[in-house]
């Protein structure tokens, strides 16, 4: 019969099985069949790196690898999306270190850009445990991301950068800085199933904590790998994990490992519509702040579960 080879085989299409002859002088004996599980597949994995548009069709990225049509695939125990036993168990989603409580059982969830977060119950609330880092609204709108200072300041809509339009720097493991108008965008800035917290519902947790002169210390991370020295009160009892990415006021980025602020969804009054209330902790003393900031500001979010 006619013969074809190996590379004009269709290996992605149906079972492939190998049937094996030997001629030992008097014709072709058929010594059995078997059928072909893997590796000749390898002939056919260049066309999974093929796309019309000239782009690949798999890209890795971190130890996750995501195909084109939106699929992913996790190595277990070594993809970021885990668990990594070199990292122990204070490692941040981003692969930071000394950042949670490995006393603690955290949960976890995903963004709207497939980033990985773990989350915390506290109380009767579960709070995100790492600060956002979401590049586009629920809908998946793009958040513009603003460096200039006069366009800053004189935005009213949503925007977003880094700390000190660094992304490379700061994005693990503090995330990004919102302003607040992008907090409060009726299209969502959290995830399905989250939202920015109400002044009141950080109130709820402040209180639970036992009230604003030591519910810093119990929400603050315990190292001064991130906070300057002394770190006061810091016990991150909690699981909170609160890290000091600092914000933006216009162009100034005050010192990172002060402060860590994060966005309320509440104006300050009426009267005052250009402020919001946000909440604060900071590295020489164990309180958690109630604030109030121009709504221009930039801060970080944490989401908090429906």
């Amino acid at each position: 019969g006619s013969s074809m080879p190996l590379s004009g085989v269709n290996w992605a299409d149906g079972s492939k099985f190998m049937q094996v002859e030997i001629d030992l002088g008097s014709g072709f004996v058929d010594i059995g069949t078997q059928q072909m599980l893997s590796v000749p597949y390898a002939l056919h994995s260049e066309d999974a790196n093929r796309a019309g548009n000239g782009i690949s069709d798999i890209s890795p990225t971190g130890d996750t690898l995501y195909l084109a049509n939106g699929n992913f695939v996790i190595v277990p125990g070594i993809s970021a999306a885990n668990y990594n036993p070199a990292e122990g168990p204070t490692a941040h989603s981003c692969g930071a270190i000394d950042v949670h409580n490995p006393n603690l059982v955290y949960g976890t969830m995903t963004d709207q850009d497939d980033n990985s977060y773990k989350t915390i119950i506290i109380g009767s609330q579960e709070w995100m445990a790492e600060n956002l880092q979401a590049s586009h609204y629920r809908n998946g709108d793009l958040i513009p991301v603003i460096s200039d200072t006069v366009a800053w300041v004189n935005t009213t809509t949503g925007a977003t950068c880094w700390f000190n339009n660094d992304s490379a720097t700061y994005n693990c493991p503090y995330g990004k800085l919102y302003n607040w108008f992008a907090a409060t965008d009726a299209r969502n800035l959290c995830p399905t199933g989250w939202h920015v917290p109400s002044d009141v519902e950080w109130t709820v947790l402040v209180t639970y904590l036992g009230g604003e002169t030591v519910a810093g210390g119990k929400m603050k991370t315990t190292s001064t790998q991130f906070w300057l020295s002394p770190n006061i009160g810091a016990t991150n009892e909690t699981g909170f994990s609160g890290l000091p990415g600092s914000s933006r006021f216009g162009g100034i980025f005050p010192d990172v490992g002060v402060a860590g602020q994060w966005q309320s969804s509440t104006e300050y009054s009426a009267s005052n519509s250009g402020s919001a209330y946000i909440r604060s902790v900071v590295f020489d003393d164990a309180k958690a702040y109630r604030g109030i900031a121009l709504k221009r500001y930039g801060y970080s979010v944490r989401c908090v579960r429906d």
